[in-house]
């Protein structure tokens, strides 16, 4: 009788280990998707403000012309303007 007991109380305890081990386990996955999260999170962000400095650039280099540049392309605007308006 006394093995018996002896037997369900290493079995109770073996499942005790078990389920602190499942818990233990789930902390440690939550932690570290948690982390993961955190990390892509903040590199999306690295990546949207890189993106955006490009965009910006962009905006920024394609402006109007300069009034030099104008000055030198006035007469070919004009000629292409005149004939952009002679197919129409």
């Amino acid at each position: 009788m006394q093995e018996k007991k002896q037997r369900e109380n290493d079995e109770k305890a073996n499942i005790d280990q078990q389920a602190r081990m499942w818990d233990q386990d789930k902390k440690n996955y939550e932690e570290e998707e948690s982390r993961l999260r955190s990390r892509i999170k903040a590199i999306n962000k690295d990546n949207a403000s890189y993106l955006m400095q490009q965009v910006d650039a962009k905006n920024k280099n394609h402006a109007r012309m300069n009034p030099n540049e104008m000055a030198l392309n006035k007469p070919i605007l004009r000629e292409a303007n005149q004939k952009l308006k002679a197919m129409s």
